[in-house]
């Protein structure tokens, strides 16, 4: 029953995400088709950079101390406690981070945005609502209040594109994109802060809690850093190298990799919240379950997407920009997509080492990822251009993957044998053959290209037993539920 009510969430969370996917999906040729290729880049880089910075200023307090903490907890003041002591901080945080950018905007827009000094004010202005908007929304996921998540995460996405794309078509070119992205963010603050504060009210925090938050969460935040690095710092390698418009090129193909990292967000969004929650209350077979669970139903449907994503790339990108970029990026998706499969594995597995308190461990790895990560993108951007980025965040996410995965098995050993990977591959194989024989190039080509190719691998999931009874079992109860 433990596991039901896992996976209803995590399919909850997974149909909001395939929403957002898809949006995202038309939004993409709203931006490529009608921004030039080097304003396209900017984006890119304004994006990336929002990332890395909400980064820092979140210390991890949100994904890792209240959800680690605060899970479970009924004790209102408590809550309120735990809460507005970190959005407290994180608030402080943000304004720090948005001043120094202020004051050093000249510089910061000569790097990143060709000299686009309002970019840069603009971006100051998103990290504060921006930071503050994850960590409310990291209220839903503690609380396990997954359908309100999933409503406000696609309500923000369908907004997001309303408000970018109608200054984009407009023709108020990046200046117009940046500025609807900042107007979304004020709008969905204003809307979730409303709903959590006539949930619990508001008051201004004693910081009892907030040592322990901070010891939780800073000692994460390198590893957090250098998993940006790893994810994020081959667009600025690549503009700083090959220049903005490589970055316009490289993008596309690569937001087609990241596809496949949508399929662990809905299990690793709100796993650590339910096996922390067994973990406190001393059920740690039930903590083993979900986590295996967890792992084999991710494979089920990201190794088939991976190479789906790898095969279509090219005809997909020819449809969603333009024949230049498809031709320049295709080869991209690929190698980012397998790195997403291996960092969804990872997200899932590291989840013991937070569970037992070493997360010291996890921000070293990505320490050390990072590093190689910068080195192989400097050696091999120069010689392979884009695709040598591409081969460098591969190599890059296998290293956590790994090494953590080693450590997390030291303290909490999960039975492999029951994941059937090679039975999973096998039947994933054919949709190679089905795209060498179809080859579809237009939109109705390649949804009976996927149609088929879903059809034939759950054949051949039931043919090769990929599922054993209990699982079946569970299945069958998930749907009747």
């Amino acid at each position: 029953m433990k596991f039901i009510k896992f996976a209803q969430r995590s399919i909850l969370i997974f149909l909001a995400n395939l929403f957002i996917g898809l949006i995202g999906i038309i939004f993409l040729p709203i931006l490529t088709r009608n921004l030039p290729i080097a304003d396209y880049g900017m984006w890119v880089q304004l994006t990336v950079t929002v990332n890395l910075l909400t980064t820092l200023i979140l210390m991890g307090l949100p994904s890792y101390s209240m959800v680690r903490f605060l899970a479970g907890e009924k004790d209102k003041k408590k809550i309120q406690n735990g809460f507005y002591s970190i959005a407290f901080v994180i608030l402080i945080t943000g304004l720090l981070m948005s001043s120094i950018l202020f004051v050093f905007n000249d510089q910061i827009s000569q790097i990143l945005f060709a000299g686009n000094i309002f970019i840069v004010k603009i971006l100051s202005l998103i990290l504060i609502f921006s930071s503050l908007n994850i960590h409310f929304q990291y209220y839903f996921i503690t609380f396990q209040q997954i359908k309100r998540y999933s409503l406000f995460i696609c309500f923000k996405s369908i907004t997001f594109i309303l408000f970018v794309s109608s200054f984009v078509l407009l023709d108020l070119g990046i200046i117009g994109a940046a500025t609807g992205y900042l107007c979304n963010e004020i709008l969905f603050f204003l809307i979730i802060f409303l709903v959590i504060f006539l949930e619990i009210g508001v008051t201004f925090p004693k910081f009892t809690k907030l040592k322990e938050y901070l010891q939780l969460s800073v000692p994460t935040i390198p590893g957090s850093l250098s998993s940006w690095i790893v994810n994020s710092s081959d667009r600025y390698l690549i503009g700083i190298l090959l220049g903005i418009t490589a970055v316009g090129y490289y993008s596309p193909g690569y937001v087609l990799g990241n596809i496949v990292g949508m399929f662990a967000s809905p299990i690793t969004s709100i796993l650590t919240s339910a096996i922390s929650k067994s973990y406190n209350e001393k059920k740690e077979e039930e903590v083993t379950d979900l986590l295996q669970y967890s792992l084999k139903f991710f494979l089920v449907i990201s190794i088939p997407a991976t190479i789906g994503l790898s095969v279509l790339s090219k005809p997909l990108l020819i449809i969603l920009s333009t024949q230049d970029i498809a031709l320049n990026g295709y080869l991209i998706t690929p190698f980012v997509a397998v790195a997403f499969l291996l960092l969804g594995l990872n997200n899932i597995i590291v989840n013991i080492i937070i569970l037992k308190k070493k997360t010291k461990i996890i921000g070293i790895i990505w320490l050390f990822a990072a590093l190689v990560n910068l080195i192989l993108n400097l050696l091999l951007i120069p010689i392979f251009g884009i695709l040598g980025s591409a081969i460098a965040t591969l190599i890059a996410y296998s290293i956590p993957f790994v090494v953590l995965t080693y450590f997390s098995f030291r303290f909490i050993k999960l039975e492999l044998k029951n994941i059937s990977f090679a039975k999973i591959i096998l039947a994933s194989l054919p949709i190679i053959f089905i795209y060498k024989l179809l080859e579809p190039t237009s939109i109705l080509n390649i949804l009976i290209f996927v149609l088929i190719s879903i059809v034939l691998y759950l054949i051949l999931t039931i043919l090769l037993k990929v599922f054993n009874k209990e699982e079946l079992s569970l299945i069958k109860a998930l749907f009747k539920l």
